[in-house]
């Protein structure tokens, strides 16, 4: 009895607390600042602000929650005690794949921002609370008190990833008996104020080249992405190494499907979910605890093989770590009229990064299709959070899509760094396209 009535003022607290922007209760990233009453979320201190003892770049991102112990382990047969906390996609796929199993951990609330950017937050909420704000102005976070669906996902689509990005890492696509082809890209993203553009309504320029294997290298995609899309469109451009040519793409963009994914992804499905919102009504259902992919550090541990982590119909379940967070529920439902492969998208976003965790896609007819899992962590090497991988079930087919991991690569990802446009031309894709 007690517990229930704990339970309910819970609930009302959450309810309050969506009503309510200026609630003292919530962090500057707009998360409740205190845990639940049944102890499965923790009070937020400050998420992670230093680095493990002894760590060092050549090292990656090792785990600095290596001694946490094991709450539980999840499999089909649990599946009911934990039916209140498991969305639909992990139901599905502890149900069909019975290797595939959730190793339950204790709950990190690790995410933390540089101050820069916290006093950023804190500037433009304080100066423009959640009214009307100019179109082609950046926003790290556009709405703490979020009232609808599209406002979440627009918190997820401005959320600082670094300014600048650059990496190489590994895709995989893994047939359901477990073989594998290996898929080499390099990408570097620059954000707008860390680029010598003059455009006020671009968000970012990005580009990204293929190293391996043979059939695929030296191809290279290039990205003008613009913050309002009711202003113009995503401008993008391919090179083919094969033909020597550069080209426009315009199917870079809502359900096309590019290179070296075996078709088990959209373009906007990429980073959770990227590009216009305008083919999707957007409805906020609820935020709840749930059980996540979250500080998914282990599996990207540079001393494990991907022969180790790769296995049919999943990865490895000993290697991914699962916690209880809270967040917030989107479905997407596509608009008469639009065209989509989707019909309907569930997207499950952090409230302490507004970082899409898990995404639920569905066919025409209404059955789940895929179900994507993104890994969070802490990088502490710049102090923001990142994908560690992301994952792409494909529940038909029982193959998936494996991206981001970069165990065999030496060079660390570099943030913060500036960039100029020149670099960001249709004309110098030949140009990249040639370098090793």
């Amino acid at each position: 009895m007690i517990k229930l009535i704990l339970s309910f003022f819970y609930v009302i607290s959450n309810l309050l607390n969506v009503c309510f922007a200026q609630n003292p209760e919530l962090t500057y990233i707009g998360a409740l600042k205190s845990g639940s009453p049944d102890g499965l979320v923790p009070s937020w201190e400050g998420g992670l602000k230093n680095p493990p003892k002894n760590w060092s770049f050549e090292k990656g991102l090792i785990d600095p929650f290596a001694e946490d112990k094991i709450i539980d382990i999840i499999d089909y047969k649990k599946v009911s005690k934990y039916k209140d906390f498991l969305s639909l996609g992990l139901k599905k796929l502890l149900n069909q794949n019975r290797n595939f199993q959730i190793y339950l951990y204790p709950s990190r609330r690790s995410i933390n921002y540089p101050e820069k950017i916290k006093k950023q937050i804190k500037k433009n909420l304080s100066s423009n609370k959640n009214s009307s704000r100019g179109k082609s102005q950046i926003y790290y976070l556009p709405f703490i008190n979020p009232k609808s669906g599209l406002e979440v996902i627009k918190n997820h689509l401005l959320r600082f990833q670094g300014g600048s990005i650059e990496r190489k890492l590994h895709v995989f696509p893994v047939r359901p008996d477990g073989t594998f082809n290996r898929i080499g890209v390099w990408s570097k993203k620059v954000y707008r104020e860390y680029i010598n553009t003059t455009d006020s309504n671009k968000l970012f320029y990005a580009l990204a080249r293929f190293t391996e294997p043979r059939s695929l290298k030296g191809d290279v995609l290039l990205v003008h992405e613009p913050i309002d899309f009711t202003l113009e469109k995503r401008s993008a451009w391919i090179f083919s190494a094969a033909q020597r040519r550069v080209r426009r793409a315009p199917n870079v963009a809502y359900d096309g499907v590019g290179n070296g994914s075996d078709g088990m992804i959209t373009a906007d499905q990429v980073d959770g979910f990227n590009g216009a919102t305008d083919r999707f009504e957007w409805k906020l259902i609820e935020k709840k605890i749930l059980i996540v992919p979250y500080n998914t550090y282990k599996i990207g541990q540079k001393n494990i093989k991907y022969d180790e982590i790769i296995k049919p119909g999943s990865v490895n379940p000993s290697l991914m770590r699962f916690e209880y967070h809270r967040v917030w529920v989107v479905r997407a439902k596509l608009k008469r009229g639009m065209r989509h492969i989707y019909s309907e998208r569930v997207f499950y976003i952090d409230e302490d990064s507004w970082t899409i965790l898990m995404e639920e896609v569905f066919t025409k007819k209404g059955s789940l299709w895929r179900f994507a899992l993104h890994g969070l962590i802490q990088s502490y090497d710049f102090n923001i959070p990142i994908y560690r991988l992301s994952l792409y079930h494909d529940l038909y087919k029982k193959s998936y899509l494996l991206t981001g991991l970069d165990n065999k690569i030496n060079k660390p990802i570099q943030f913060g760094f500036e960039a100029k446009t020149s670099d960001f031309l249709p004309n110098a894709l030949r140009r990249l396209g040639a370098q090793k």
